[in-house]
């Protein structure tokens, strides 16, 4: 997390307040330095997905999975989950190529790390703010089903 928080002030110069300015834009934090380490070329997510929408199928994906209490999961079973998250978001006639969307959050937004054979979360706390970060989004009566 200390390498999160340093890399945060590089990015914008500031210091959170509190978690929520801490985790408010990570998902830019990151992409913008995995583009600034490949010397002066923009990079792309495999899955050709903008970050905004990358970041809309994230939210999604970590409510799934802490709903589950899931923080580790096999690569056949994360490769299931984003591709019932794609269900779930309806963007099924999107033709989102599921093997490069788990290669973007693993390579290019970097919150989803190998470990031996197994995949996990770079930290449970990413999976819990940005599962927050999805209940905000919901109507009130949705929310309330969904907590």
């Amino acid at each position: 997390m200390v390498t999160l928080f340093v890399q945060k002030y590089i990015y914008d110069y500031t210091t959170p307040s509190n978690l929520i300015d801490f985790y408010a834009n990570m998902f830019d934090v990151i992409v913008d330095k995995h583009n600034k380490t490949k010397t002066g070329l923009q990079s792309q997510s495999k899955s050709g997905l903008n970050n905004h929408d990358l970041e809309t199928i994230w939210t999604r994906f970590c409510f799934d999975t802490c709903i589950k209490n899931l923080l580790v999961f096999e690569p056949t079973q994360y490769y299931v989950l984003l591709k019932s998250t794609i269900e779930k978001l309806k963007w099924q006639d999107r033709n989102i190529d599921v093997q490069a969307l788990a290669d973007d959050f693993q390579k290019y937004v970097c919150f989803i790390l190998q470990d031996g054979q197994k995949l996990t979360f770079i930290h449970k706390s990413i999976q819990e703010f940005y599962m927050a970060k999805f209940i905000s989004t919901l109507l009130p009566d949705k929310a309330e089903k969904a907590i």
